[in-house]
């Protein structure tokens, strides 16, 4: 279940036709220093046994991460794009040099933007796309319609329910450059709700969320800190918890907290 077809994900009532939509930006692959459309893997993220890394059985090269018919042209060149630019603007520093940014509350709510607009488009990428892998089917995924909208609506917040971490990988640990995945959050009764995880080189974010109307418990929500050795490995940028965050955190993550993140799918019970 996902935002329907023959109009835009957002909401925006507008007439303006569809575009491809490269769910990562030229912006950031040239702050990146990477090719465009990024090169991206998907599937299982390499883990380590303690004596060397092993590699998932899922994985795919060089996969296209756009979408069609989905984003119409003036969500794409207007409130997207300068969400884009800004956030590639507070991170910059982060992106093409790994060096060390701060994020005051209004920056991590920027940035909390952006990642959770990447979140949303990468849920519905995988959504939409009829993917060989039996982890990943077409139209597995549940991605709620009303997040879209709630974020287009609101700028100075994020649709209810929505919670995004970000981390740093070691610098010794050998990784692709960019990861993607994505899955479901699920009660007794079914679907409720999404979480997604990428990284761009040494960055790693978190994103998840709940349909807007959702209304039963909330102890088990899906949560990085959790699963980490170091719980210092992810930190929180929304809801704001910090007056500043910075990247990098205290502690970097390694490989056996890259697969407990991206694997991190309870059923809210």
């Amino acid at each position: 279940m996902g935002p329907q077809f023959g109009e835009c994900v957002w909401g925006c009532g507008s007439d303006a036709p569809f575009n491809q939509e490269h769910i990562i930006g030229r912006q950031f692959a040239k702050a990146l220093g990477m090719p465009f459309p990024v090169p991206i893997k998907w599937g299982d993220i390499e883990r380590s046994t303690g004596r060397e890394i092993m590699h998932g059985e899922a994985l795919e090269k060089e996969l296209a991460i756009c979408l069609d018919d989905r984003v119409c042209e003036r969500c794409n060149g207007n409130w997207m794009k300068k969400l884009d630019d800004l956030t590639v603007r507070f991170m910059r520093p982060a992106l093409e040099h790994e060096g060390r940014v701060q994020l005051e509350s209004k920056k991590q709510l920027h940035v909390a933007r952006w990642a959770n607009k990447v979140g949303l488009l990468l849920a519905l990428w995988f959504h939409d796309q009829p993917m060989d892998s039996r982890s990943h089917r077409k139209g597995r995924n549940y991605v709620p319609a009303n997040n879209f909208t709630r974020l287009y609506e609101k700028s100075r917040e994020l649709p209810k329910y929505t919670r995004i971490w970000v981390g740093a990988i070691d610098p010794a640990l050998p990784v692709s450059e960019c990861f993607v995945t994505a899955d479901s959050i699920r009660s007794a009764s079914g679907s409720v709700g999404y979480l997604a995880a990428f990284r761009l080189k040494r960055i790693v974010f978190f994103v998840s969320g709940l349909d807007v109307t959702y209304d039963g418990p909330l102890e088990d929500w899906p949560n990085p800190e959790r699963v980490t050795k170091d719980r210092r490995a992810m930190r929180r940028l929304w809801p704001t918890s910090e007056r500043v965050i910075e990247w990098p955190p205290p502690a970097r993550l390694q490989a056996d907290d890259l697969d407990a993140v991206i694997k991190l799918a309870p059923g809210l019970r």
